[in-house]
């Protein structure tokens, strides 16, 4: 009668120790459950991430050629501002030779005149 008593106090210890190692086993398995989907939601994330680097740079890139145009025509405008200055530059000193031409002729003419008067 002992011995029946021991033996279904081990299959009643039995049972609990199975139950036990079934909710371990239950736990583990959310564990991995909860695992995955946090490795999930991490691969998601990281390529958010990446996409988000990729538009980055390709707006850092597209305002870098947006400002290098712009530079490229302020450089073209300043070459041609510096030519038409320099153009301009060139017609003063004819403008200035032209007077100093037409100054000697005037003086020349004034001279020949006042000769004349005398004569």
């Amino acid at each position: 009668e002992q011995l029946v008593l021991d033996l279904q106090s081990s299959r009643n210890e039995i049972e609990v120790l199975q139950k036990e190692l079934q909710c371990q086993n239950q736990s583990v398995k959310q564990s991995e459950k909860n695992s995955e989907a946090m490795l999930m939601e991490r691969d998601s994330v990281r390529e958010e991430l990446i996409a988000v680097q990729s538009r980055f740079d390709l707006e850092i890139k597209m305002a870098q050629e947006k400002y290098e145009d712009k530079i490229q025509e302020v450089e073209e405008e300043l070459k041609r501002t510096k030519d038409n200055f320099k153009e301009a530059m060139e017609n003063l000193e004819k403008i200035n030779d032209d007077a100093d031409k037409l100054e000697e002729t005037l003086e020349t003419t004034k001279g020949e005149k006042m000769r004349l008067e005398v004569d």
